[in-house]
């Protein structure tokens, strides 16, 4: 008890956002944490990577993911979800998947993750 108390005032004295979780909630916190943070910069590889090889800077893509990660603070993430899937932009998603031709592993997760956004824009209706 001594020593959580102690945790407790050290990780407050660094934070204002400490709470207690049990054993099992640690466990969704670090698997969501996976999902939102190392599947979300292995994605920005991805778009470094295409924008590289096109002679594009990366950097072009810094507003628009500043922006997406500021409206998070105020919605849940499936109210701002956009883009060619959740629009069912099928002519769009072709030429994305033919920009991918060479690509096969980037073409499976755009395939992967645009069913997934149809699904989530099909259980928003």
């Amino acid at each position: 008890e001594n020593t959580s108390s102690s945790i407790l005032e050290l990780a407050s004295s660094i934070s204002d956002r400490v709470q207690v979780v049990s054993e099992e909630k640690r466990k969704v916190i670090h698997l969501s944490a996976v999902f939102a943070n190392n599947f979300t910069n292995y994605l920005y590889t991805v778009a470094y990577d295409l924008m590289k090889e096109s002679g594009l800077s990366f950097n072009d893509m810094l507003p628009i993911i500043s922006e997406s990660a500021a409206r998070l603070s105020a919605s849940d993430p499936a109210e701002i979800q956009a883009g060619p899937a959740f629009r069912n932009d099928t002519k769009t998603m072709e030429e994305h998947e033919e920009l991918l031709r060479d690509h096969p592993e980037y073409k499976q997760i755009y395939e992967m993750m645009s069913e997934n956004i149809r699904k989530l824009r099909s259980n928003n209706k």
